[in-house]
């Protein structure tokens, strides 16, 4: 099916880049299956092993979603990054033995949501995609270059920096 002018920028809009931990055809093949958006692969436009810092910029200068399962983006250099490139960030939120299959199924149970999420918000932000489909915004990025709090800091010593947000 083609795309036609009067839907071509709605559908750009909607892009999710799979992040280097789910850059899978399997998991690509399910989503691609879906309205509304665009997917892309991390290996397609990356080598492996690719600073998270270089993914934000690239997906944020395209105006594109990064999709990803870890906590890369809370590091100061790549939060600096998502800030800089207005990155929307959706995080898979799972536990470390679910399947490619049943995140891709929490992908598409999301799949309004999500989509009616990257319409409304065009400026940084880190949601939370639940296994049930269920999204939470988490962080917005009005100041990203703020420095941690004594409290923030006791708690990236101690469980790292994923949790501060």
């Amino acid at each position: 099916m083609s795309e036609t002018q009067s839907d071509t920028p709605r559908r750009r809009e909607c892009v999710l880049l799979l992040d280097e931990n789910l850059s899978s055809l399997t998991i690509a093949e399910i989503l691609r299956k879906a309205p509304d958006w665009i997917i892309e692969l991390h290996d397609d436009h990356f080598e492996r092993g690719a600073s998270d810092a270089d993914v934000a910029e690239y997906c944020g200068k395209r105006g594109w979603a990064l999709v990803t399962c870890d906590d890369m983006r809370y590091t100061p250099e790549t939060k600096k990054a998502i800030a800089a490139n207005n990155l929307r960030v959706l995080k898979v939120v799972i536990k470390k033995k679910t399947l490619g299959v049943e995140i891709a199924a929490a992908l598409i149970l999301a799949r309004e949501k999500i989509v009616g999420f990257l319409r409304n918000n065009r400026a940084a932000v880190v949601a939370h995609i639940q296994k049930d489909g269920t999204l939470h915004i988490r962080a917005r990025f009005e100041d990203a270059t703020r420095e941690l709090t004594a409290a923030q800091k006791r708690t990236a010593r101690k469980f790292g920096t994923g949790r501060l947000f």
